[in-house]
């Protein structure tokens, strides 16, 4: 093929890419990425290669394969030329890391908020509005994870002032529900709930199902809170359908350990027990590598309420083994917390 025959095979690839990822179809959207790559490489166009490489590893990323996301958006980002006209695709590539980095191991990884302050940086100089609201509305979320929560509602605050500019929907649920976030974080549940289900009604404007799945986790959460055990099991089980029915694997980790907590809460330790069991699996052939130890995490807390010293101490060393390998300082902290009281309280009870 000539040079613009292959240029025209590409363009065309690439819309078909972004038909199937706008409608949720990501493994036919990779292939199509996959195929335009193997043609754009005689090219010789790096810029080109850089979006194509981010391209496929989004959908890596939507697709729950996440380390080989991680790998593409690396490649792209080590080869995308520095010229002003591709400054708006390096915010991209940048953004996509740092939330497939927090996807693996948590916001404590310490790329995560180099790579999105560096994108913001890119998008202010690129004037892409939008892409900056989701940039800010990702540090809000990284912000509530690390406990930087006056961090978080300036990120937040600023986030959602520009996707209103923007006139973006979805964004908006996004930042809706992480606002719920935070205010759990606060413990003020009643603007939690409210938050929640605004974000639910924007999710399902945009007809983002992984976005409605989220807001039935946060609802999950601030009903189990308020006591409203029965319903807030009813809330994740719902986040659980949605997720497995969306085929969004990592998400249905999160549910499943809500799931769990949740029949702790009444009473049904060995089906939460089995719900962790799901979640483990997934976690592990997602190779998520935070996600098993936090299902460690909760096992090894069930089983020394249990007063099953031995099942506590093994997961508890689990959990620390992938922290300590990972760098998760927060759950090495939590896994060292446990595993002490299980020593006190096993002396106690001796």
């Amino acid at each position: 093929m000539t040079t613009e025959q292959v240029l025209a095979e590409v363009k065309i690839l690439i819309e078909e890419g972004a038909r199937y990822h706008q409608q949720g179809r990501h493994a036919l959207a990779l292939q199509c990425y996959q195929k335009a790559i193997s043609l754009a490489v005689s090219l010789n166009d790096a810029g080109l290669i850089a979006y194509l490489l981010s391209c496929a590893g989004g959908e890596h990323r939507d697709c729950d394969n996440y380390h080989h996301a991680a790998d593409l958006l690396l490649a792209a980002l080590a080869i995308i030329p520095d010229t002003n006209e591709l400054t708006n695709l390096r915010a991209k590539i940048k953004k996509l890391l740092a939330i497939t980095f927090v996807d693996i191991f948590g916001p404590q990884k310490s790329e995560v908020l180099q790579l999105l302050e560096e994108a913001r940086q890119d998008c202010v100089s690129s004037g892409d509005i939008g892409q900056e609201a989701n940039i800010l509305q990702h540090l809000g979320g990284c912000y509530i994870g690390l406990n930087r929560l006056r961090d978080a509602d300036s990120m937040l605050t600023m986030a959602f002032q520009k996707a209103q500019t923007a006139n973006d929907i979805q964004l908006q649920g996004w930042i809706y529900d992480d606002m719920a976030n935070l205010e759990i974080e606060r413990n003020d549940w009643g603007m939690a709930l409210e938050y929640t289900r605004t974000a639910r009604g924007k999710a399902q404007i945009a007809q983002d199902l992984e976005g409605e799945g989220d807001t039935w986790v946060n609802e999950a959460r601030v009903l189990l809170r308020m006591g409203q055990a029965d319903n807030a099991l009813l809330a994740a089980q719902h986040a659980l359908e949605i997720y497995l029915q969306n085929q969004n694997l990592r998400r249905a980790v999160r549910a499943h350990r809500h799931v769990a907590k949740v029949l702790v809460r009444l009473g049904q330790i060995e089906d939460s027990v089995l719900a962790l069991k799901e979640a483990m699996k997934i976690a592990v052939r997602l190779d998520l590598r935070r996600e098993q130890a936090l299902v460690h995490l909760d096992i090894a807390q069930i089983e020394l309420d249990r007063q099953n010293y031995g099942l506590a101490h093994e997961n508890g060393i689990n959990t620390r083994a992938i922290a300590e390998a990972e760098n998760l300082d927060d759950l090495t902290k939590a896994a060292d917390d446990l595993l002490l009281r299980c020593r006190n309280n096993e002396r106690l009870h001796s």
